[in-house]
């Protein structure tokens, strides 16, 4: 007589719910990690979009110039970022939903360039600021006013590149 033998094929309940379980731990670990790392690049983001204006600056002070206005031979030629709020030396045109960095350059040519985080930001960075300062030796600094764990290395008191 000859016997058939049944193969059983496929997963139990037991093994199925232990792989759901795994995967619910792994993912409890991972959205938060995630969350932190897209506000930190959002903040390396606005860095980076205020950085683009030194050089803006730098002219502004080479030639003397410490207002900063539309209409002027120093102004601010920012287009616009959906994750920066105000309305940097009052650009016009802004679109809607954008916001640019602010310059500030003082008599003594000393300067700053601030940006404030909003818009299409990540809700912890609401109202947080980037900041880069220049000295009258025309070094750079750059200080961020939010949860210091968003802070880039680059944006400590150390000075930019």
């Amino acid at each position: 007589m000859m016997t058939i033998q049944k193969h059983n094929s496929g997963f139990s309940l037991m093994e199925i719910m232990m792989g759901v379980a795994i995967v619910g731990i792994l993912t409890g670990i991972a959205i938060p990690q995630y969350q932190t790392y897209v506000a930190q690049s959002e903040v390396i983001r606005a860095v980076t979009e205020a950085k683009s204006l030194t050089p803006i600056v730098e002219m502004c002070i080479e030639h003397q110039y410490t207002t900063v206005a539309v209409g002027t031979a120093c102004q601010n030629s920012f287009q616009g970022s959906n994750i920066l709020v105000g309305n940097g030396n009052g650009i016009p045109d802004l679109p809607a939903g954008e916001g640019a960095p602010t310059i500030t350059i003082n008599s003594n040519f000393t300067a700053n360039i601030s940006a404030t985080l909003g818009g299409n930001a990540t809700g912890v960075l609401n109202s947080s600021a980037v900041s880069l300062d220049r000295n009258s030796n025309g070094r750079w600094t750059c200080t961020f006013s939010g949860n210091a764990q968003y802070a880039p290395i680059s944006c400590s008191a150390a000075a930019m590149e």
